[in-house]
């Protein structure tokens, strides 16, 4: 008779365990799959990340890249008619290369009494 009782403690116990660990694998499967489906989500996300910050990169590297050209297309207009102009001065005789020398030694003059004056 104690036997019995022990097997059918011990049968009882058994089943108990089987169904606990039964569903503690369940659990943690279900788990491992949410986790690895969120995990695929955000790797997923993270790559659409990524190629958007590529685009926006290279579209912004266009406008930076269109932009310099122009500044540097004006520049050159402007250095360009800039000395259009200046020799336009001197052949009708606006501009006087002897005075602008004299100007210029006039500010190294000038130049050279602000040093002594430090």
């Amino acid at each position: 008779m104690n036997d019995q009782i022990l097997i059918q403690s011990i049968i009882s116990i058994f089943t108990v365990f089987a169904s606990g660990f039964f569903s503690f694998l369940l659990t943690l499967y279900k788990i491992r799959s949410e986790n690895k489906t969120k995990s695929n989500e955000f790797e997923i996300k993270n790559r659409e990340l990524e190629q958007r910050l590529t685009e926006l990169e290279k579209s912004q590297r266009h406008e930076i890249d269109k932009l310099t050209a122009e500044y540097e297309l004006l520049k050159s207009s402007k250095s360009d008619d800039m000395q259009n102009e200046m020799l336009g001065k001197f052949f009708s005789g606006e501009l006087d290369f002897s005075r602008l020398a004299k100007s210029i030694d006039g500010l190294s003059q000038l130049n050279n009494k602000v040093k002594n004056l430090k």
